[in-house]
């Protein structure tokens, strides 16, 4: 199934959180735990304070799209590969 992400940039909020955070990576995954996530994103306005204030979390966890960041064509084409990635993935784990 493809995944419809938001594009870098993009500012939202999250639940269970009083702040907004701004996406500045896409499926990426977490070292210390292997699990990978739909995004990484950092605190709004402030941006990437350290590497450790970053938030990782998935589609289903954002309560609200404040912004939705720029697009164009090899955003679109990345997003593209993501979902081809993930669809192999899939296809390995038998989903």
């Amino acid at each position: 199934m493809k995944k419809d992400f938001l594009p870098i940039g993009s500012v939202v909020k999250i639940k269970k959180s009083k702040k907004d955070y701004m996406i500045i990576a896409v499926y990426v995954e977490d070292n210390a735990t292997k699990k990978t996530y739909d995004y990484c994103a950092c605190v709004f306005p402030f941006g990437q304070v350290s590497p450790e204030s970053n938030v990782l979390f998935n589609t289903d966890s954002i309560e609200q799209v404040i912004f939705t960041g720029y697009k164009n064509e090899l955003q679109e084409e990345y997003y593209d590969d993501i979902n081809w990635q993930i669809s192999k993935e899939d296809e390995t784990n038998g989903e």
